[in-house]
């Protein structure tokens, strides 16, 4: 039931689930506030996420196929699955989706995975959670991301 009512926010996104204010800080940009944890500078990877992030949910295509893998793996469990740099760009640009607020609860990350979990509330007042699983092309700091699990739900209160 959801699926086709998320089709166009899950299509322009990767990554989130909840957040605590403690520990993070917050970010406004001309058109959106940014909330992340406070210890993301302390390892290369999670700076890469939290950028990847940001750029996902301000729409900066160019930055976000900047971190992919030529044969990146985007599976949005429930929905559809994204093969190829091309077609993950084409996926990314034709999201009309306008991120009011991003916060990002937790990057977490160890070897050739990550995983980012957050919530989004876009213009319109619809909120979701998320959580992206992430696989990397190696353990180095400039690996790109080779896969994306992500799993978005509805976090509207009923």
């Amino acid at each position: 039931m959801f699926v086709p009512l998320l089709r166009d926010q899950i299509t322009a996104m990767v990554s989130f689930v909840q957040f605590s204010i403690v520990g993070c800080q917050s970010i406004f940009s001309s058109t959106m506030e940014i909330q992340v944890p406070d210890n993301c500078g302390n390892s290369p990877r999670k700076l890469m996420l939290q950028e990847f992030n940001v750029a996902l949910a301000s729409g900066d295509v160019e930055g976000v196929v900047s971190h992919v893998a030529d044969d990146i793996e985007w599976k949005l469990v429930g929905d559809q699955q994204v093969s190829g740099k091309p077609a993950f760009e084409k996926a990314l640009q034709g999201s009309n989706m306008k991120v009011a607020r991003l916060k990002i609860s937790n990057i977490i990350t160890h070897g050739t995975t990550a995983a980012v979990d957050g919530e989004l509330e876009l213009d319109n007042g619809f909120q979701l959670a998320f959580c992206d699983v992430y696989r990397f092309t190696g353990s180095g700091a400039k690996a790109k991301i080779k896969e994306i699990t992500a799993y978005v739900v509805s976090s509207q209160a009923r």
